[in-house]
Formats: C-alpha cells, structure tokens, sequence
C-alpha cells in the first residue's frame, strides 16, 4: 500500500472547526481525483481523530509515486509517509495522544 498522509500545509494547525471541516473537505477531494481520475485503486480512509486523514491505495507503480513526491507538499500530504511501507500508520480505533478522540475509519473496500 501507499498510504497519503494529508495533514495539511507545513505546520498548519486549524483554529476551528470550520477550517478543520474546510481541511477534511479538500483532502477528501484530492483523494477521490487520485481515485476516480487518475484511477488508484483505493482501499480505505481512516480520520486519524485529530486533523489527518489517511488514505491508504494500492501501489500503483514506482514512477507514479516518484512523481506524487514532487507536489504532494502543495496537496497537504506528508512527504515523508509516501513510498515507505514500513511507516508506521494510525489504525483505527487509537486513542490520539493530543485529542483523545479515536481514530476511525471512513471508507473501506
């Protein structure tokens, strides 16, 4: 799998609930383009219970992720998640250390 981290710019943080629904919005967005229009086969979502979301895909080739490095920063994805299987992801149902809220999944095959 290839799992997108979208977290938002560098640093960004949401200062409300508006700008966080503004955020998880986007990122869905992005993940239906990559989905429906650049046809990555999707295997789930997951809300991280903070302000991520993690989509997680099949690998769709090396070239392909390659290229994703180079904008992903413009898309709000985590950079350093792309292309590292052994990167450890949030599953559903932690507990986040900040929020206290469960991660949980949106979407799964």
């Amino acid at each position: 799998f290839v799992v997108l981290d979208f977290d938002g710019p560098k640093g960004w943080k949401p200062d409300n609930a508006k700008e966080l629904h503004r955020h998880i919005t986007d990122s869905l967005s992005i993940v239906r383009w990559l989905h429906e229009g650049q046809h990555w086969k999707l295997a789930a979502i997951v809300h991280t219970g903070s302000k991520s979301l993690h989509a997680w895909f099949y690998h769709p080739g090396g070239a392909v992720v390659e290229s994703l490095r180079e904008f992903a920063p413009t898309l709000g994805i985590d950079v350093g998640l792309i292309g590292h299987p052994e990167h450890p992801c949030r599953l559903p149902g932690q507990s986040h250390e900040k929020t206290g809220r469960l991660s949980r999944v949106l979407w799964l095959v």
